[in-house]
């Protein structure tokens, strides 16, 4: 795309930009690729494959055609991205993880506070160019909670991300799912990709963050989601985004 003229690539990304103090969308899908994206906030995205949960270093791909529901954790300043498709030609066919460095996102900041007259001119064209060349895709498992296909898989996973902080052992929610231990460890592992265990540590975590950014204190989360302590969630956050809790959200206010 960078070989290309700056008039040229003007119009090949159209900007969506709301700000809400929290929102819920339905189940729906685009003729246009979109790069889902908050300045500020958390936001959540859905897909028959998983559910993604974003902090502002992060935006999620959804390629054209995919049905995905979208919702806030707590206010949010939304700034996505349509991308035409003769720009999207290089871009991974399922949903993953873009990540956004400073210079992306302030070229999306800037984009977005275009006039539509202004999206037409040279200079858009040269952010736009700047945008297409930042985008990174990465699988980034940390921040994608895989969601298996087979009913009774799903029935248990939603019993488990509705109570995060039950415990369902191996034994057990092979029982619920009438197979043998070793079969179930197949199967969930076959839909998944990770195992019962880790899976349910990865939605437990999902489940501290969005009760972060919807404003529960850290001792509130931990003891909503299954931890003994909040030191005990404090680590397993960082250890799994890079840092604490109170070091992701007191630096975005």
């Amino acid at each position: 795309m960078s070989r290309h003229e700056p008039a040229a690539v003007a119009g090949a990304i159209h900007p969506i930009v709301e700000d809400w103090p929290r929102f819920r969308g339905v189940a729906h899908r685009h003729g246009l690729g979109e790069i889902i994206y908050a300045i500020e906030g958390v936001v959540s995205v859905a897909t028959d494959e998983g559910t993604w949960v974003v902090p502002p270093d992060r935006a999620v791909w959804i390629p054209v055609g995919v049905e995905h529901t979208t919702r806030s954790h707590g206010p949010v300043r939304f700034r996505a991205l349509f991308v035409s498709p003769q720009a999207e030609e290089s871009f991974p066919l399922r949903p993953c993880v873009v990540e956004v460095s400073a210079l992306l996102r302030e070229a999306i900041r800037r984009f977005t506070e275009l006039s539509e007259g202004e999206r037409e001119t040279d200079f858009a064209g040269c952010l736009t160019q700047l945008i297409l060349a930042e985008l990174r895709f990465t699988a980034l498992p940390s921040l994608e909670l895989p969601r298996p296909r087979d009913p009774r898989l799903i029935a248990l996973c939603d019993v488990f991300v509705e109570a995060p902080a039950q415990e369902i052992p191996l034994e057990v929610a092979a029982a619920r799912c009438g197979v043998s231990r070793a079969g179930f460890m197949r199967l969930f592992r076959a839909e998944t990709g990770t195992s019962w265990g880790r899976w349910c540590r990865h939605a437990r975590l999902f489940a501290g963050l969005t009760r972060l950014a919807e404003g529960q204190s850290v001792l509130a989360a931990a003891l909503d989601c299954g931890y003994q302590s909040p030191s005990a969630f404090a680590s397993a956050f960082r250890a799994t985004l890079g840092r604490t809790p109170r070091e992701w959200f007191g630096a975005r206010g």
